[in-house]
Order: C-alpha cells, then sequence, then structure tokens
C-alpha cells in the first residue's frame, strides 16, 4: 500500500516522462531535484527542506549536492543521477531505506544560429531539438526586403516619413524650451506674446504655463513693493520716536535738576517719565512691525525666485526627455533609410522567384575541448552549446548582409526618392 502512494504522490510532483532517447546531462544544464522520504508518524512523504531545489552542473559536468558531495553528472541520463543521489543521500544519512529523489531539467546552454537565419542569435534549447526547427525558432530562411511583400515597404517607408515628421516636431518644441530658459535667465520680465491661429496644442499649453507664472510673478512684485513702501514708513516713525523719546529725556533731566533745587514738583516729573516709557514701547511694537514686514519681504522674494527655478528646473527635465526621444526617433528613422537602401542593392542579389532552395546545416560542438565542425541533417539532434550555421547553396552568405554604417537621418524627400514606385505612393 505504501508503495503505491509513493507512485502516485512522486507522479503528482511532476516526474519527467521517458524519452525515447533518454537526455543526457550537459555541464552547465540547470536541474530541479526533489527528495522526498516517508515519515511513518505522519504516515506520508516528508520534503527534505534545504535539500530540495534547483542545483546548476558545473563547467566540468560535476554536481556539487548536500550529503552526496561532489557527484559527476554530465552524460548521465536524470533516471542514473536520481538513482545516484538516492544511494548516496541514503548511505550517508544512515537511513534504511534510501530517499526518493526526482531530477528535472529546467534550462540547458541554448543554441547559437548564425548564417542565412532572419533572426541571428540565441535560442532556447530542449531535449530533442533538431538543426530545422532551430532555423524555425530563428525565423527561418533570411528574405532580403527586395522580394519582400510591396506592402511591407511601404510601411517602411511610412515609417520613414512618419519619424522625419517626428523630428521636425520635436526640433520645435526645442527651439521653444530654449527659447523660454533664456528668458529664465535674462532679468528683464518676460512678455506674453500672441499665438499664431495656427499653433499646434504644444505651443497653446506653453504659452498658458507662461501667462500664468507671469502672473505669479506679477503679483509678488506688488506685494514685495507693497511690503518694502511699508517698511520705509516704519523706520520713518521709529526715527520720529527717536527724536521724540530724546527730547522727552532731555526735558526729564532739566526737571530733575531743578527739582533737587526746590524748583519743579513730582507730578511733571511722573508725567513725563510716564510719556518716556510709553514711547518706548510704541518704539519696539513698530520695531515688531517692521520686522514682520521685512520677513514677509523676505518670503515673498523667496517665492518669486522659486517659480522661476521650479519653471528652469521644469523645462530642463523636459529637454533632457526630448533629446532622449529625438535620439530614438532618429534612429527609427536611419534604420528605414538603411532598410529601403538595402533593399535596392540586394535586388541583383535576390533568388529568383519560386527557387526553392534547400539550406545547408554546419553544426560546431565542442568535444572533448576541441570544436568540431559537422555537417548536419536539418533532423539532426542538437546538444546545448552548439553554434548552428545556415548557408544556402550558391547565394551570398547571408552572414554578410549589409550593415553598413549608419548614415545621418535622411530627410523625408530623401527617404522616398530611395525608390520611384514608393515615392509615387
Amino acid at each position: 500500500m505504501r508503495d503505491l502512494v509513493l507512485s502516485a504522490l512522486l507522479l503528482a510532483l511532476g516526474a519527467a516522462p521517458a524519452l525515447a532517447e533518454p537526455y543526457r546531462l550537459h555541464a552547465q544544464d540547470r536541474l530541479l531535484v526533489r527528495v522526498v522520504a516517508w515519515d511513518p508518524d505522519a504516515n506520508g512523504l516528508a520534503d527534505w527542506a534545504g535539500v530540495s531545489g534547483e542545483y546548476l552542473l558545473a563547467s566540468d559536468g560535476t554536481l556539487q549536492f548536500p550529503l552526496a558531495g561532489t557527484v559527476a553528472a554530465e552524460g548521465q541520463t536524470m533516471t542514473a543521477l536520481q538513482e545516484q543521489l538516492a544511494t548516496a543521500l541514503g548511505r550517508n544519512a544512515g537511513l534504511d531505506r534510501p530517499p526518493h529523489v526526482t531530477v528535472e531539467l529546467v534550462e540547458s546552454l541554448p543554441v547559437y544560429v548564425l548564417g542565412a537565419a532572419q533572426s541571428q542569435g540565441a535560442v532556447a534549447f530542449r531535449p530533442g531539438l533538431t538543426a530545422r526547427q532551430a532555423l524555425a525558432l530563428a525565423g527561418g530562411v533570411y528574405r532580403n526586403l527586395s522580394s519582400a511583400d510591396p506592402m511591407l515597404m511601404a510601411r517602411i517607408a511610412g515609417d520613414a516619413r512618419l519619424a522625419a515628421e517626428e523630428l521636425r516636431q520635436h526640433g520645435a518644441e526645442r527651439a521653444a524650451i530654449e527659447a523660454e530658459l533664456a528668458e529664465l535667465e535674462s532679468p528683464e520680465p518676460q512678455q506674453d506674446t500672441e499665438l499664431p491661429a495656427d499653433a499646434d496644442l504644444r505651443s497653446r499649453l506653453q504659452a498658458a504655463d507662461r501667462v500664468a507664472r507671469n502672473a505669479q510673478a506679477a503679483s509678488l512684485d506688488s506685494l514685495q513693493q507693497l511690503l518694502r513702501d511699508k517698511a520705509d514708513k516704519l523706520r520713518q516713525q521709529i526715527v520720529l520716536r527717536d527724536q521724540q523719546l530724546a527730547d522727552n529725556r532731555r526735558d526729564l533731566e532739566g526737571i530733575a535738576e531743578l527739582k533737587e533745587k526746590g524748583l519743579a514738583v513730582n507730578a511733571r516729573v511722573t508725567a513725563l517719565t510716564t510719556a518716556i516709557n510709553d514711547m518706548e514701547a510704541k518704539r519696539l511694537d513698530l520695531e515688531a512691525t517692521l520686522l514682520m514686514a521685512e520677513q514677509q519681504l523676505n518670503e515673498a522674494e523667496r517665492d518669486r525666485a522659486a517659480i522661476i527655478d521650479d519653471a528652469r528646473s521644469a523645462n530642463l527635465q523636459k529637454l533632457a526627455e526630448l533629446e532622449d526621444e529625438m535620439a530614438a526617433t532618429a534612429i527609427r528613422l536611419g534604420t528605414a533609410d538603411r532598410l529601403l537602401t538595402q533593399a535596392m542593392l540586394a535586388g541583383e542579389l535576390a533568388p529568383e522567384p519560386g527557387a526553392a532552395e534547400q539550406p545547408v546545416f554546419v553544426v560546431t560542438r565542442i568535444t572533448d575541448g576541441t570544436p568540431e565542425r559537422i555537417e548536419a541533417t536539418p533532423d539532426m539532434a542538437l546538444e546545448p552549446g552548439d553554434v548552428l550555421e545556415i548557408a544556402l547553396p550558391g547565394a551570398v552568405d547571408a552572414s554578410a548582409r549589409p550593415v553598413a554604417a549608419a548614415p545621418p537621418p535622411a530627410a523625408v524627400g530623401q527617404v522616398a526618392a530611395a525608390s520611384p514606385a514608393l515615392a509615387a505612393r
């Protein structure tokens, strides 16, 4: 009964189905190893936490596994590796019966496709991958643009015209941003200019932002002027208070001398002292009001500077983003222009319509550290890390397809003139 439960649970864990030709492991394969053992107390399987997980075979084909040590895994089937790991774990852990181990292939080195393939580069490997399948994953045999659908050619030309128009619009926007930055650096107040009736939405938004910013700046300028006037008046009042205090103190000194001689009464001295105290209190109030006015003036000046700084920062950020967009658009335009140029240059090299050329497959495989070139059939099984070269008999090597240095972005008229047929569309 327990064996039946074990079998059912192992199938649920996802044991890989047997292949007609068992896959043999290669260096740098990534494996998923699950280790479970029967737990009599729980009457079920217990996963070995810290042991089960993903493992990567080293470049020498060995596997470093807890409790099992270094295991030579390259060249083994996954079934053989399961048995070897189970035996080693059971022996080293002192178990009566070895645990149950399952090994699944997660990832291998890719296959690298070169030559007359539509998309050269790495193709994900899977057991049983053939040369024909790898070519299909790479997009099939390379097709130059001269034999492409005319609709594709028209679409490329349309992309070129669209990219050129975007570049023109970006250039106009950049000029507007640079002009606004120059105005922000100028000490003179900015002037609101009227836009032409056919101005685009972006220009109208920029003008609206400028009008709102100018209105805020003008309001703060008016507030600053009012505060300056208030501060000047307060300073004048303080000067008058100081003069009055000086006069009253002189009078008080004179009366004090008369009092000592018996020529003045105490009431006069008391009145002058009270008047001086009142003036000093009022002078302190004037100084407090002046200090508050100067503080408000500093805040208004800081707010106005912040408006200019925020506008400058926003425009610099827009300019940086615009430069990135212009660079990407220029690349699109240059790519479309090169594709059209390649189509004309490759026209004489295009195969005759209906010519069914079968590609030739050559596999370069590293065996014992030495590269080996193998003339492969379309149904030959590939191995991880193989380099698959595709060639067409009697045709120019597609790996040397025209990839001339990118010319400067062409204008719309230059792109359209590259093909009279396209220019007439």
